[in-house]
């Protein structure tokens, strides 16, 4: 997830030099940079929803893919939400027109709807494919089995108590590095926050929504790995993200 106040600084002071700040190009160059932003984070969070899918025992079932598009447009809407209001707020700074990235926010949804149709269309095809029969001998605890080409390992995992802790305190630290960061700007810093305030939600949850909390724990792993002084809860955090599979 990169720095948006990085970019907006360079476009800024690019069109100041030039003595463009006030011109309508200046407003429609950070349209244009935010709804580039808004197709990064919809690709983002399909990627990472694929990954979930293909890592996990989720079935063809026929409410899997209305979840699935569910979760990716919940993430593309509060995505849009953020975005939005930052480009408004860069806009009325400079006394610049106002823009709107909205129509952008439909086209993603749209997309992803139909990618998630052919996705799941191809799983669905997968599923229906012969598969070769043989004997095994597994002696000892076995968690998973995958054979031939097309297969998928199936591992039933539930997320107890021990697990829920254990992710909860990791997450915990992940939150205080954060904090500390010097090199995360503001926006960036207050969107990690949120996002850990909202996985601590989901395990506090009766039944978390396993398919978010993938997708929340992969974000919040990915940015605390790249932070300096996080080794320690990085590794805090992929150690209980083991524990559930991922």
């Amino acid at each position: 997830m990169r720095s948006m106040s990085g970019e907006v600084t360079k476009l800024v002071s690019s069109h100041a030099a030039r003595g463009m700040l006030q011109s309508s190009a200046t407003g429609h160059e950070l349209m244009r940079l935010y709804a580039q932003e808004l197709e990064i984070r919809a690709s983002l969070a399909w990627k990472v929803a694929v990954r979930i899918l293909r890592d996990t025992a989720h079935g063809s079932d026929g409410n899997l893919r209305a979840d699935l598009k569910e979760l990716v447009s919940t993430e593309i809407a509060q995505a849009h939400a953020t975005l939005e209001q930052e480009m408004k707020q860069h806009l009325q700074k400079y006394k610049l027109p106002a823009l709107s990235i909205s129509a952008r926010l439909n086209e993603a949804q749209e997309r992803h709807d139909v990618e998630i149709d052919l996705y799941m269309d191809s799983r669905d095809k997968n599923s229906d494919r012969p598969q070769a029969e043989g004997q095994y001998n597994f002696y000892g605890n076995v968690g998973a089995v995958q054979t031939g080409a097309n297969s998928v390992a199936h591992v039933t995992q539930h997320i107890g108590a021990a697990e829920k802790d254990r992710l909860l305190s990791a997450v915990q630290s992940v939150e205080e590095v954060i904090k500390q960061a010097s090199q995360l700007d503001a926006t960036l810093r207050a969107e990690l926050l949120q996002i850990a305030s909202e996985t601590k939600e989901n395990l506090s949850a009766d039944a978390p929504n396993k398919m978010k909390l993938h997708m929340t724990l992969d974000v919040l792993a990915s940015a605390v790995q790249g932070i300096a002084s996080g080794g320690a809860a990085y590794e805090a955090l992929r150690g209980a993200m083991a524990m559930i599979g991922m």
